[in-house]
């Protein structure tokens, strides 16, 4: 019962005592926590009106002593502003705040707000966005896929909501009181019936919480702090977001892919927004709100890719006037009258449609909004960001042109750019159709900067090789295994990187049946989608392979920054070699890939890695108990691991059992893979040991024909032979180029291979310890080729279809499947 506010307190007699001040408590609370009374004011009405007679000081021991503070510290000024943001982010008014049961002053929380919105609008360290946060050792983390970027990573509607998969999403609570953490000492209250109406203006206390909410979040965003920002929004807020920054992504991918032809400028409607949102689910992945149909239905729904690959062919510099012939009647056509859906329609554009340049374009779009159907405010970012975006964009979208256009600026202007690893960022979208290797081509070739050579980084911030990134493109497009099967470091993630540009040409990002897919509840690629590691994609991997040997051999020198892990027994950390990686890339097709796989591709890229000087002789310590998670160690055996080269690696893994049995004809591919690994393990040993006369005389070219005065010249100045004497070797290498350069399957009907190259007759000569047994070389259909396995003339990434036949049996001639691009060198 609370005291009369006259009622006598006896202080004089017991002053001193705990007694009259535990017996004056509750009016000294009321006077001066409620009131808010000031100290002389206290001790003035307490011995007026209750003679009880202390003197200020005796009042502050006795108020610190009870805990009491009117004076909120920031740090509970903070707690209080955060519980006001969680009620405002479920749209909850807020007219009472308490601290220990007490109410506080709105008045000092909108000082507090307005003071932090102020310090906010700081402009933020240009050089730190993007960066990540620092970790518990000291060093910075990057939160993002390619350091350094902020608009990457949203390539899907819900391009953020991967980053809260592991956590279960906080919805608001229902209660209008906010129950705080255990312990807590705030709460905001909304008492009953004054809840206003949806109609009713927010109080300036409320306003400012938004203001700051608004600051804060931008600040949090441009840190890199994705995963805050993400738990700090409501699912509404979270849906407008995601969607507004995959519209941004989609938009500045479209723009760098088309730059320089069909419409000048992309927008909401002529990208297709407005149209694709109707079908798009009506909440995040794992909300309340998630329809209970299921994801099977869903994707069968959507129109599948076509299963027939695209390709590119790329033509010696000599036949550039019979390309131009080619495109000749496309040139004089109106650069107006383009359909944006229709890319027969476009044209190239007039010179001063390059004006402003595609950074400007992107940077200008984030201020009109024009591209989106979702309405925010402007990000700040400053020119040089939007040039390193452009930069990634017009990497991701392939377009060689603009890449190097950029990368020019990027140098002219000193802009570092390795924290986004342009290496590792062109490997996460290979496209064997449009670019094949010609993006990857210009990036390798480093750059000069202040009058210095440069290499982009050979490394990502996972530690991954730009081969490994090579690897990871096989099993993301031709296995069934997910991130976190091929690397433990990808736990976090459900989609590979570049996922949304198929290697064969079959979809890409604009693709409609990819649009749809990402409509779905799991805009991950589907198996069925897939196909065996095919031609198309085979010559894109083995020409970026090529192109690191021949512009920088170091970076195939590197040991594999995939399938780490520790021996169970003595804990050594255990690494691969290259061609280990290719070893356990290679089971992983075999077990988990595509129906009709029969290994063409591993053995193609094996020859092409190891005429490339990789070691076929060099050991790994390897633990098959640690590489497939089981342990099953007994007190005599502690430690497993073991080393192994290659081809010892490969037997291993053959003799060990399969979760999923192997079909013929990968036997009969594994069984090739065995041999061929042995013998160019023998041919460097040999190599290695003894050069010999043997060695220095062996017969220097092969072929059907005699070699002319380039390949002579190429032998002459780089007389290194990976094959050592074993010819047999380098014709298996010749007919192999031959036949992914030659060959695609046009129809269903086709078969993979051509006649030329038959699998299980090279494997029954291979056995019987005879020369290979293809069509190639049977019918004399290779051209003049050195004992390294290579034609002439040499360009970085191997052969053009002019070099490799003797006679023309190319099918490549379709013209709404191919792309031809010049080869300059």
């Amino acid at each position: 019962m609370a005291q009369p506010r006259n009622q006598q307190i006896d202080g004089r007699s017991q002053y001193g005592h705990t007694q009259s001040w535990e017996t004056a408590r509750p009016t000294l609370e009321r006077l001066y926590m409620i009131e808010r009374k000031s100290l002389k004011e206290v001790e003035r009405v307490m011995r007026e009106n209750h003679q009880f007679d202390a003197v200020e000081h005796q009042y502050k021991y006795q108020f610190k002593k009870w805990g009491w503070k009117r004076n909120l510290s920031s740090k509970k000024k903070a707690a209080i502003t955060d519980a006001l943001s969680s009620r405002a982010s479920a749209g909850k008014m807020s007219s009472q705040i308490m601290y220990k049961g007490n109410r506080v002053e709105a008045e000092k929380i909108r000082r507090y707000l307005k003071d932090s919105v102020r310090k906010g609008k700081k402009p933020a360290n240009i050089e730190g966005i993007g960066a990540g946060v620092v970790n518990s050792n000291g060093r910075r983390q990057s939160t993002l896929s390619f350091n350094g970027l902020i608009f990457t990573q949203w390539n899907t509607p819900h391009g953020g909501a991967h980053l809260l998969q592991s956590q279960p999403v906080n919805y608001p609570s229902p209660f209008n009181v906010l129950a705080g953490s255990p312990g807590s000492d705030v709460a905001v209250v909304t008492p009953s019936g004054s809840a206003g109406s949806p109609c009713d203006a927010p109080s300036p206390t409320n306003a400012l919480i938004h203001k700051k909410k608004t600051v804060d979040r931008a600040q949090i965003f441009f840190q890199g702090r994705q995963e805050e920002l993400l738990r700090s929004l409501s699912g509404e807020e979270k849906m407008t977001m995601s969607r507004w920054f995959y519209e941004y992504w989609f938009f500045a991918f479209k723009s760098a892919k088309a730059w320089g032809r069909g419409p000048r400028t992309w927008t909401a409607e002529t990208l297709g927004f407005k149209r694709m949102l109707s079908k798009m689910p009506s909440s995040l992945p794992s909300s309340p709100r998630e329809p209970a149909r299921g994801l099977i239905s869903e994707i069968d729904s959507i129109r599948r890719p076509s299963d027939l690959c695209r390709w590119h062919i790329h033509l010696p510099y000599e036949a550039e006037v019979d390309y131009e012939d080619l495109t000749e009647e496309y040139v004089e056509q109106d650069p107006t009258n383009q359909n944006p859906e229709d890319e027969s329609t476009w044209v190239s554009w007039p010179s001063h449609w390059e004006t402003p340049p595609l950074q400007e374009k992107l940077r200008d779009a984030l201020e009109h909004n024009d591209f989106s159907t979702a309405h925010v405010e402007q990000l700040p970012r400053s020119p040089d960001e939007m040039l390193k975006e452009a930069f990634a964009f017009a990497i991701m979208s392939r377009n060689v042109e603009v890449v190097g256009r950029i990368q020019e600026e990027l140098i002219k202007k000193d802009i570092d750019v390795q924290d986004m690893h342009p290496l590792h960022l062109a490997t996460s979208y290979l496209d064997g159709h449009k670019a094949c290797c010609e993006v990857f081509k210009l990036l390798d070739g480093g750059r000069i900067v202040k009058g210095r050579y440069e290499l982009y980084s050979a490394r990502n911030e996972m530690g991954h090789t730009v081969l490994d990134n090579l690897m990871i493109a096989i099993h993301k497009s031709h296995t069934s295994l997910s991130p976190s099967q091929v690397d433990i470091r990808f736990r976090k993630q459900s989609r590979f990187a570049g996922q949304e540009v198929d290697i064969c040409g079959r979809w890409d990002a604009d693709s409609d049946c990819f649009r749809h897919l990402l409509n779905t509840h799991d805009p991950t690629v589907p198996f069925t989608w897939k196909h065996r590691f095919c031609h198309t994609s085979i010559q894109t991997i083995c020409h970026h392979i090529a192109i690191m040997y021949n512009i920088n051999s170091n970076r195939l020198s590197h040991a594999s920054g995939l399938f780490l892990r520790r021996c169970f027994g003595c804990g050594l950390s255990l690494s691969m070699q290259p061609l280990h990686a290719l070893v356990m890339t290679g089971f992983h097709l075999a077990s988990y890939g595509c129906e009709d796989e029969d290994l063409f591709g591993i053995l193609a890229c094996a020859l092409y890695l190891v005429s490339c000087l990789v070691d076929a002789t060099g050991k790994a310590s390897i633990s098959i108990q640690a590489l497939f998670e089981f342990r099953d160690l007994t007190e005599e055996d502690m430690c497993d691991h073991q080393e192994y080269t290659p081809f010892e690696f490969a037997q291993e893994l053959r003799n060990r059992p399969q979760d999923t049995p192997w079909t013929p004809k990968v036997r009969v591919g594994w069984n090739l893979f065995e041999i061929l690994l042995s013998r160019c393990e023998s041919a460097q040993a040999d190599v290695d040991e003894d050069m010999d006369d043997e060695f220095l005389n062996a017969v220097p070219f092969l072929g059907a024909e005699k070699p002319d005065e380039d390949l002579i010249a190429i032998h002459d100045d780089h007389n290194y032979r990976p094959f050592g004497v074993n010819m047999g070797l380098a014709s298996l290498f010749a007919a192999v180029q031959a036949e992914i350069v030659t060959y695609r399957r046009l129809t269903n009907d086709c078969g993979w291979l051509s006649q030329y190259f038959n699998m299980e007759q090279l494997l029954n000569s291979l056995k019987q310890g005879s020369h290979p047994s293809l069509g190639y070389l049977n019918e004399g259909l290779l051209k003049a080729h050195c004992i390294c396995g290579k034609y002439g003339p040499c360009y970085s990434f191997g052969p053009t279809l002019k070099n490799v036949c003797t006679r023309y049996i190319a099918n490549l001639d379709v013209w709404d499947r191919a792309h031809y691009s010049i080869v300059e060198e």
